[in-house]
């Protein structure tokens, strides 16, 4: 890739970072790694790991890239403190409210020393986004704000009592009106926030998660597709299994399915990564019968190259309401490989727009004729992986390299914008 020579700064919030290896973390090193490459210099604001962790070899490029300023969390009856508020006053959808202060500490010696051209800031976790809103409010810079999930109505969050909602819903307004731009990795959350706020749609922008190439991409498959009689079809998934993303129901559907007792006997189910135990329970028969196998968290690396032996790529996303709002960050990696993907995901989901839109199957075992439907193209699936195969152009849409052009462009706009405001403010 060419270089862009525009040698600007900017600022790069990011609690989550390389060595830690979180979905958050690999996006927001993806997306500085080929920032870095268009010429920007990114000052990363990011925390630092309580214990010693090796740095996978896989992201040694982007921290040679990029200018790493690694913040610890406040120590003692600060840290205790921060917990205890949060708790009690806030009830953030993040436990790193102790990060805050000395990170926003950081970030503001950096804007001063340094000729900051923006501030990028990355959520989750939602702290990142108020340091960016204390440093909107003591500098000029223009602001973009990177939100991966809802803050007010996302399933997962526990700021439901009446106290905390009212804080939170502040707050997130706060970040909407200051931030320059936010940016939202789904269309569904991009439109409820664009409902939820009207006089500021304009500011809302949509880059979805992307994958690296350099990682992820059919030169790296090195598996045979299943050949009729040969082997079973493997049904892979990676990530963690929980009580609301569990597989169980959907396994009850597909083995229970009279009309398809043939073809389902030729698939085994393999699940890579942390198990509840009573996940496993529950799936101990299919265990017995070699159905179903389950293994323990693997290196990122070895995780992928699991991803490119599966014939099929599983996702799960959680059956609650709302839950369909998110695009998971691993749906990405799956595209990546070219692979077919089965979906299983609420009716109304944004996994199952993009997972339609790749050629896959997507299924919600509570509603039978959407199971039915979905047993039918699975079962032309299995009897041949390699006929279903994601459009190249929708893969180039998710790589990280257009993704970073495409947010590029939106910071390039961003700087513009607020030259143009201050001209007029002189004027």
């Amino acid at each position: 890739m060419t270089v862009v020579p525009y040698n600007q700064n900017i600022l790069w919030v990011s609690y989550s970072f390389p060595p830690i290896i979180d979905a958050e973390s690999i996006q927001s090193a993806g997306y500085a790694k080929y920032m870095a490459k268009r010429g920007w210099r990114c000052f990363v604001v990011t925390s630092k790991p309580t214990n010693a962790l090796d740095v996978n070899p896989m992201f040694q490029e982007v921290l040679k890239a990029v200018v790493l300023n690694r913040v610890s969390h406040s120590n003692g009856a600060v840290r205790n403190a921060a917990k205890v508020i949060n708790w009690l006053a806030v009830r953030l959808p993040c436990s790193c409210l102790d990060w805050l202060s000395p990170a926003y500490q950081e970030a503001l010696r950096i804007c001063q020393k340094r000729q900051i051209a923006a501030i990028y800031t990355r959520a989750q976790p939602q702290v990142d986004s108020l340091i960016g809103l204390l440093l909107k409010r003591v500098s000029n810079l223009p602001w973009i704000s990177h939100i991966s999930d809802l803050w007010i109505g996302n399933p997962y969050a526990s700021h439901n009592a009446l106290p905390h909602h009212l804080v939170n819903s502040w707050l997130e307004k706060e970040v909407m009106s200051k931030a320059d731009v936010i940016v939202l990795t789904a269309n569904r959350t991009k439109q409820i926030y664009e409902q939820r706020y009207p006089t500021l749609a304009n500011k809302f922008r949509y880059i979805p998660h992307g994958f690296d190439p350099e990682f992820i991409g059919e030169k790296h498959n090195n598996v045979k597709f299943m050949a009729k009689g040969m082997k079973q079809v493997v049904i892979g998934h990676l990530g963690s299994l929980y009580s609301k993303r569990t597989p169980v129901p959907f396994l009850e559907s597909f083995f229970n399915y009279q009309p398809y007792q043939s073809w389902t006997k030729q698939v085994r189910f393999e699940f890579v990564g942390h198990c509840d135990s009573a996940i496993e329970e529950s799936m101990r028969p299919w265990i017995q019968k070699g159905l179903v196998s389950v293994e323990p968290v693997v290196e990122y690396r070895e995780g992928l190259q699991r991803l490119q032996q599966y014939d099929i790529c599983l996702l799960l996303d959680a059956l609650v309401d709302k839950g369909g709002v998110f695009m998971p960050s691993k749906l990405v990696e799956y595209i990546g490989t070219g692979k077919p993907i089965l979906a299983v995901t609420p009716k109304e989901s944004e996994s199952r727009d993009i997972v339609l839109r790749a050629g896959g199957v997507a299924c919600d075992p509570r509603d039978p004729v959407d199971l039915e439907a979905a047993m039918n193209k699975l079962a032309m699936v299995v009897s041949n992986p390699h006929s279903f195969k994601v459009p190249e152009s929708l893969r180039v849409s998710l790589s990280l390299p257009v993704c970073a052009a495409n947010l590029e462009a939106i910071i390039l706009n961003a700087i513009e914008n607020r030259k143009h405001c201050k001209k007029n403010k002189a004027s």
